[in-house]
């Protein structure tokens, strides 16, 4: 969780979960979806913070295995792990869908993220490089996103979207 990226959707979560003074969401137990869970720590974190239910999936079978452990160590109730793409099965929504990882893989995703995600809800994207942004923001926009909330820390960026 020492990353930025990580340390940036930390903070969107709190947001979109928790709620601050400039904003109360309307489901304060969001279904989550980690899309390249990675070792779990976003989704361990939206559970933390009171998500309802989070499904996180990692194509890489080695990902899925830290995040199962994790999951394990840090006694997650409603958690699910799978190794698969997500964005490939339309079945399963949430209402806040999380995606760390490289603004090219991002933007390939803006064209089918949104089958995934129930209506009103929140796309958190991370992993972005400040000069990347503007192609992440654009591919989203063509998709009927804009941008709710950006954050910067380092050379880093996370966005959270809302669908039109």
């Amino acid at each position: 969780g020492m990353h930025e990226t990580t340390q940036l959707c930390i903070r969107q979560l709190l947001k979109y979960i928790r709620g601050n003074d400039a904003y109360t969401p309307e489901n304060r137990t969001p279904k989550v979806l980690d899309v390249g869970c990675g070792s779990g720590i976003l989704g361990i974190s939206a559970e933390k913070l009171g998500a309802s239910s989070v499904v996180m999936t990692d194509i890489d079978p080695c990902a899925v295995e830290s995040a199962k452990h994790n999951c394990e160590i840090n006694r997650t109730e409603h958690g699910q792990v799978f190794q698969k793409n997500l964005l490939d099965d339309s079945e399963i929504k949430g209402n806040l869908i999380l995606a760390n990882i490289m603004a090219e893989i991002l933007i390939a995703f803006s064209a089918d993220i949104g089958n995934n995600l129930l209506p009103g809800g929140t796309v958190i994207l991370s992993g972005i490089l400040k000069g990347k942004l503007t192609d992440v923001l654009s591919a989203y926009a063509k998709n009927g996103f804009f941008p709710d909330r950006v954050l910067e820390k380092g050379e880093w960026c996370a966005v959270a979207l809302k669908q039109k």
